[in-house]
């Protein structure tokens, strides 16, 4: 009997790691930073920080009560507010 559990066993982590495998494919994880983290790349307060992403000027994910800003949002937001220099 030990050995029929062991094999059942066996099958259930291959079968765990082909779906796994399987899903990769469609869900992608970006790099998310913190709020502080993201403050610190703009160089302005954390107070400000989360003033933008509350009034959902800069893209965020909320967790609980903990904003994550994706880089590509972040850097999306620089890219929409930068201004040409006169010249």
């Amino acid at each position: 009997m030990p050995n029929n559990l062991l094999m059942t066993t066996d099958a259930a982590a291959a079968i765990a790691a082909a779906v796994a495998a399987e899903m990769r494919k469609y869900i992608e994880v970006e790099p998310t930073l913190t709020l502080e983290e993201a403050a610190k790349e703009l160089k302005i307060s954390i107070t400000v920080m989360r003033q933008l992403c509350r009034e959902r000027k800069i893209r965020a994910v909320r967790l609980d009560k903990f904003y994550r800003i994706r880089v590509r949002d972040l850097n999306q937001y620089l890219a929409d507010h930068t201004q040409e220099a006169a010249g």
